[in-house]
This record gives C-alpha cells, sequence and structure tokens, in this order.
C-alpha cells in the first residue's frame, strides 16, 4: 500500500495496488474509491482530508471496515438514480 498526502490541496491518496482502474465510484463529494476489472479497490481519494480529519492516515483505522454480509459487487457499484427534492419542497 502507498500513501499519498498532499498538503498544499489537502487530498489523501491511498493506492493498495498497481492494478488498471476501470471503474470510480463517489461515496459523497471528497471520496472517491477507484476499483479492477475483478471489483478489487485499487485506490481511494480522499478530498479536504485533513479538514475532515481523515488525515493523519491513523484516523482512518476502521474506515472500510464492513461487519455485515458481503455486498456483491455488481450491487455495490449499480448506478444511482439522483432526484433533486428541493423541486417537491413548499417553501
Amino acid at each position: 500500500m502507498n500513501i499519498k498526502y498532499y498538503e498544499d490541496d489537502d487530498i489523501l491518496v491511498q493506492r493498495f495496488n498497481n492494478n488498471p482502474i476501470v471503474r470510480e465510484v463517489s461515496q459523497g463529494w471528497n471520496i472517491n474509491i477507484s476499483y479492477d476489472k475483478d471489483g478489487n479497490i485499487v485506490q481511494i481519494v480522499i478530498l479536504e482530508a485533513k479538514e475532515k480529519e481523515l488525515y493523519p492516515a491513523k484516523s482512518l483505522r476502521g474506515f472500510l471496515q464492513h461487519t455485515g454480509t458481503p455486498v456483491p459487487i455488481d450491487q455495490l457499484c449499480k448506478p444511482v438514480e439522483y432526484t433533486d427534492d428541493r423541486a417537491n419542497q413548499k417553501n
């Protein structure tokens, strides 16, 4: 694993292997997870890492921990439909 922190931009990049990235999934606006063709995590990029208290890396302990039942990759990476609920709200 290779971890790089870019202080000027407050970006943390964790690279787990050198496999080619074939899919990237946003986990909110500031966390992006990249996968290889087999669904393995290749890289995680966190924007505003220090501001969100996710850097230094020791504070990431348990960040990706999943204790529930395994989620198939096709369900984990399926497209998400976004709706703008603000259009339905009354002022």
